[in-house]
């Protein structure tokens, strides 16, 4: 665990970008290929450790295989999980057997568009992304790091669950929050978000069409109050997994 910063990576009261990541199917992985999956676990958070770092963002915890991240700008936090994507795809170190597991790296398929296959590299995950204020944050006396608590960390991480191998799942929250840093708006700013606008406050950050594809749908998340409309983010390169309710944008 690194060393606890001397401050909060967000100040009391202030809102912030939380991402949670998981391993695509590591239980299986753990099962085939216990060995090699240590191996895999110590590059997939050395390289994700690199993106936080980078990119000023604040791990909170670790939990298995799994990350929670804070950031107090929301471009920040985008451009962290776009880039620790893909440094997780393009490292070629990753132990060899995890990369010859059959169909792990073909979760998925096919591509509904060419028809085509492709291979990924290590070990996949998928990413998920709110918005908002925290309801209590604390520092830990024994580690010595902030945790956070309340609405906006449950529907961060039943948001990451909507996203699908290699894709990074994001809340109307989140959207919200990228425009405000694109228009210099107030926190309190907002802008009605259709499938049209969502796609253009996207289609800045994002190369679109020609190396993302956006998936939206309003979902019912588990132990959530309100429906939330959540948008994949997706490489085209990586093939998309339709999902039945799922727009494209």
């Amino acid at each position: 665990m690194p060393a606890a910063k001397p401050l909060p990576a967000v100040e009391p009261g202030h809102s912030m970008a939380v991402v949670f990541t998981d391993i695509v199917d590591s239980t299986n992985l753990w099962e085939e290929e216990h060995k090699q999956m240590w191996k895999a676990l110590k590059k997939h958070d050395e390289l994700m450790r690199a993106a936080i770092t980078k990119f000023d963002g604040y791990e909170v915890k670790t939990c298995g295989d799994s990350f929670y991240v804070v950031f107090g700008d929301a471009l920040q936090a985008l451009k962290f999980c776009l880039a620790a994507q893909k440094s997780l795809h393009n490292d070629e170190s990753w132990p060899e057997k995890i990369d010859k597991i059959k169909d792990y790296h073909r979760p998925n398929k096919v591509s509904e568009e060419t028809h085509t296959s492709f291979s990924y590299r290590g070990l996949n995950i998928r990413m998920g992304v709110h918005y908002g204020k925290p309801d209590e944050q604390h520092r830990d006396p024994k580690t010595d790091r902030w945790d956070y608590y309340g609405r906006v960390i449950n529907t961060s991480a039943r948001v990451q669950g909507q996203a699908k191998c290699g894709e990074i799942a994001i809340s109307d929250n989140f959207i919200q929050a990228i425009w405000r840093k694109q228009a210099n708006a107030p926190e309190d700013a907002k802008t009605p978000l259709t499938d049209p606008t969502r796609r253009r406050i996207l289609g800045k950050e994002l190369a679109l069409p020609s190396t993302f594809e956006l998936r939206s749908m309003d979902c019912n998340l588990k132990g959530v109050k309100d429906n939330v409309n959540v948008t994949r983010i997706c490489w085209k390169e990586w093939l998309c997994v339709p999902g039945e309710g799922w727009k494209i944008l």
